[in-house]
């Protein structure tokens, strides 16, 4: 190493000794000393109790407030002299700009108070009646402790200053009201049901802390979309709560979907399709299918080849293959034209038949003259003429008139009113009315009890005098002759 770099190494060590021997200690610093913070903790009414805190203490702005700073000293030397603890904040951490006299960065001085440090240290209390500082929010306090010359030791706490009246995270929720309700004072909807805190209690009524506040598998915004009441499980009081409705496509507002008199969960309980009034697509009501005893879960409930439809039409039983035990089924006989709600219809057809064949057999064999019938039929049915019947003896000329009739053989009086059977007023009924007319309207006219005329015209049916035809739920009575043609047999 030559003697000019070794020159130039000695005057270098100089220089950087002499300038750390001028350089002052700088104000905020804490240099080697023997008194030090060693804890500042926060407490009074502006304390806020909030379970969201971390590691920051919430304040109230315009409450009591107290810091109590606990100090040490190491040593002796210092007992006794007197020391400042101070509450301070930095300018920039201030939400109010800095004043024309206070240099920008330039700490803002709380509540102080004189100290001094015993052997076994001291505790110094800062008391303010509300927070010294300007501003709301988040905010970062120093405490520090210093001499007439020195800051000997400082110790920073983050707080979160807050206005009772006021909303940090503006969700239209006070920041006091969100301490009543436990939400997040920062944050804008504590359950993350996308709706803010703020509605949930002012408006909707709901709990800000539950997603699904009614627990009824449907979430709050959703009720609230669909129009249900998200404090309410089953909004409709169908016995369906509103989210499996919404689920399965249902209207959880109505309680009977459909419209078809079935609410949901009746129909959910049968087997019915609560969104269809007709499920098996018969062309009649699941309603009006349950009051009639069919099946509304198929179109022929007795599987003899009619609808059900068909069978009202009829009056035939939809539950029974063979309404009349005919042993014909209900199909076959509205096939061949008979009456499948009586059973002499088919029977007649066939003796009907049986005597044609009879009849022509023996007019074929012989033993019947065709042109004799007529005359032997004359003795069982009368004459047209007035000669005297074959056989009978005609009166004796000269006997005299005739003596009275037998009192046993006199008729009713020919000038009063003819008595008429049930059978013939029901008839004469329909006659005055174009040949038509409700049943419930024969039931009024006669004044007779509903089920003695429904016995009747029952049985008017199956001897033929009447038509009894289904018009949604009535019936509608018709003689032959004034039945309508759409309600006439196919075949």
């Amino acid at each position: 190493m030559s003697r000019r770099t070794t020159l130039y190494r000695l005057v270098a060590c100089l220089l950087v000794v002499g300038a750390v021997a001028v350089s002052p200690v700088q104000a905020g610093t804490a240099p080697a000393a023997d008194t030090s913070i060693q804890n500042v903790g926060l407490s009074g009414p502006a304390v806020v109790d909030y379970n969201g805190s971390g590691d920051r203490v919430f304040l109230w702005q315009d409450a009591e407030q107290t810091v109590t700073v606990k100090l040490q000293s190491d040593t002796t030397d210092d007992a006794g002299q007197p020391l400042e603890v101070c509450l301070r904040q930095a300018r920039s951490n201030t939400s109010d700009s800095t004043s024309d006299d206070t240099a920008a960065g330039e700490p803002i001085t709380g509540p102080c108070v004189e100290t001094t440090v015993t052997e076994n240290g001291s505790t110094v209390t800062l008391t303010a009646d509300q927070w010294p500082f300007n501003g709301t929010g988040k905010q970062r306090v120093t405490v520090t402790v210093a001499n007439e010359t020195t800051v000997l030791d400082e110790s920073s706490v983050q707080v979160f200053v807050l206005s009772k009246s006021g909303d940090v995270d503006g969700d239209g929720l006070t920041n006091i009201a969100e301490l009543e309700h436990g939400t997040n004072l920062t944050a804008v909807d504590t359950d993350g049901d996308t709706l803010e805190d703020g509605p949930e209690v002012n408006e909707y009524g709901t709990d800000p802390l539950n997603p699904d506040s009614d627990d009824d598998g449907a979430r709050d915004a959703q009720e609230i979309s669909a129009g249900t009441d998200p404090t309410t499980a089953d909004t409709d009081g169908d016995n369906l709560t509103d989210g499996f409705e919404l689920e399965h496509g249902l209207d959880p507002t109505a309680a009977d979907t459909d419209g078809d008199n079935l609410t949901d969960a009746a129909e959910r309980n049968l087997g019915t399709n609560p969104r269809k009034k007709d499920t098996d697509g018969d062309g009649i009501s699941d309603y009006d299918e349950l009051k009639w005893g069919s099946d509304p879960t198929a179109a022929d409930t007795d599987g003899d080849g009619l609808g059900d439809a068909r069978e009202y039409e009829l009056g035939t039983d939809p539950t029974a293959a063979d309404t009349d035990g005919d042993l014909l089924s209900d199909e076959t006989e509205a096939d061949i034209g008979s009456n499948p709600t009586s059973i002499i219809s088919p029977l007649a057809y066939i003796g009907l038949l049986v005597l044609v064949v009879v009849f022509v057999r023996l007019v074929y064999t012989g033993r019947i003259d065709p042109a004799a019938v007529p005359g032997r039929l004359e003795r069982y049915v009368g004459r047209d003429d007035d000669s005297p019947d074959p056989g009978v003896e005609p009166p004796a000329v000269g006997r005299g008139p005739p003596g009275p009739p037998d009192a046993d053989t006199i008729g009713p009086n020919p000038t009063s009113a003819p008595v008429l059977t049930d059978e013939e007023k029901v008839c004469q009924i329909l006659r005055e009315n174009g040949g038509r007319l409700q049943q419930k309207e024969i039931i009024e006219q006669t004044d007779w009890s509903k089920s003695k005329v429904s016995r009747l015209l029952s049985r008017m049916e199956s001897e033929d005098e009447i038509r009894k035809i289904s018009v949604g739920r009535e019936n509608l009575i018709t003689l032959p002759e004034d039945q309508p043609e759409s309600s006439k047999p196919f075949f």
